[in-house]
């Protein structure tokens, strides 16, 4: 069975040879190729900090999960923040900043410069749209 060995050029000197590393690094001027350029990787299948495939998103789904334990926990305590398991205010800051550095870091291994400012910029609108939704509260 032949395998595809085909690299695509450095697009910064034109270097044809590669560090093995994914993304991919030029082996010559050391340009690290954006994620439009890194060739598929076969990775373990783990998704986990450090995988070929899709770095970070096991941590992210962590971490959301975690934030998502908090904020049932507030719920289920009417907005209370003395509960059996802690201070759930200290508790919901550590988790919205573990599942901030979990999204960054999976944003900056797996999105090009391109999808960051897309990702930014959709952000900026959906705040935006949120504080219109929190001025004028309509009921259901």
């Amino acid at each position: 069975m032949a395998t595809n060995s085909w690299k695509p050029p450095c697009p910064k000197c034109g270097g044809l040879e590669q560090k093995t590393s994914a993304p991919p690094v030029c082996a010559s001027c050391g340009y690290r190729w954006p994620c439009e350029f890194a060739e598929a990787a076969k990775g373990s299948g783990d998704f986990s900090i450090g995988s070929k495939v899709w770095p970070g998103t096991s941590k992210v789904i962590e971490e959301m999960g975690e934030l998502q334990q908090v904020l049932g926990k507030l719920i289920a305590v009417a907005g209370d923040t003395k509960h059996w398991d802690g201070d759930l205010r200290k508790k919901l800051i550590e988790e919205i900043g573990d599942l901030s550095a979990a999204l960054d870091f999976f944003k900056t291994q797996n999105c090009t410069i391109g999808e960051l400012l897309q990702i930014a910029d959709r952000a900026n609108k959906k705040l935006a749209l949120f504080w219109e939704w929190h001025k004028d509260p309509t009921k259901p």
